[in-house]
This record gives structure tokens, C-alpha cells and sequence, in this order.
């Protein structure tokens, strides 16, 4: 999926779920990005699920780090309704260890940038 985003740049693409109970697989997005090889710019990751599923147990630092790693400015807040509420996932993105700021990245400014800007012409 990830060769998909990185093959039609002009497409904008939500991984669901952070790639559920996989999720630590999309650190290695954190490389690609730090050498500005071939990071798209066209990919974000809702957190829906799997921040309530791993936010109190003992992946919850791993989860930190991928979220970290992909990029706080690139998560997006789903909740999974109606397997969790969205009351049941704010309250697991406040477990995590994230900034206020960073939080309102991922609970609105994320969203409202994907889907109020375009993507850059190749």
C-alpha cells in the first residue's frame, strides 16, 4: 500500500487503523522521511482502533514511537464506531504521552488541512 501512495502522488491516502495490531512496521516511514528519499507526502494514518486497543497495555510506548516516527502531522483521529465510541478513543489518545498541541493535530488540524488543501503537481 505504501508503494501504491508512493506510485500516484496526486492521490491522498488514510492507512485505517495504523496498521492495527502491525502498526510498529510503519516506523520504518520515520527512515524514509529522515533521508528525504522517497517519503510521498500524499499519506496519512487514523489512529481508529488501535489507540484504544494499545493505549493501555505494554505496546503503548511502541505506539508512541510509530506515531512519532510516521509523524504527529500526518495522524488523524477515527474512533472505529461502533466498536469504540468516540469517547472511548479520546480518552485513549490522552493515555499517550503526546503534547497538547500534538493531540490537536491528530483530534483536528490533520483533518482539516488533508482535506482542504491539494496535493503538489509533480
Amino acid at each position: 500500500m505504501i508503494y501504491l501512495a508512493f506510485k500516484n502522488r496526486n492521490t491522498k491516502f488514510i492507512f485505517a487503523h495504523l496498521g492495527g495490531p502491525e502498526f510498529q512496521k510503519f516506523g520504518f516511514l520515520g527512515y524514509l522521511r529522515s533521508t528525504n528519499s522517497w517519503f510521498a507526502d500524499n499519506m496519512w494514518f487514523d489512529i481508529s482502533g488501535t489507540v484504544t486497543i494499545f493505549a493501555n497495555s505494554p505496546y503503548k510506548d511502541e505506539l508512541e514511537w510509530a506515531i512519532k516516527t510516521i509523524g504527529v502531522n500526518r495522524i488523524l483521529f477515527g474512533s472505529d464506531f461502533p466498536q469504540f465510541s468516540v469517547n472511548e478513543t479520546i480518552k485513549s489518545l490522552n493515555e499517550l504521552n503526546l503534547t497538547r498541541a500534538e493531540k490537536k493535530l491528530i483530534l483536528y488540524s490533520n483533518a482539516n488541512k488533508l482535506l482542504t488543501s491539494k496535493l503538489k503537481e509533480e
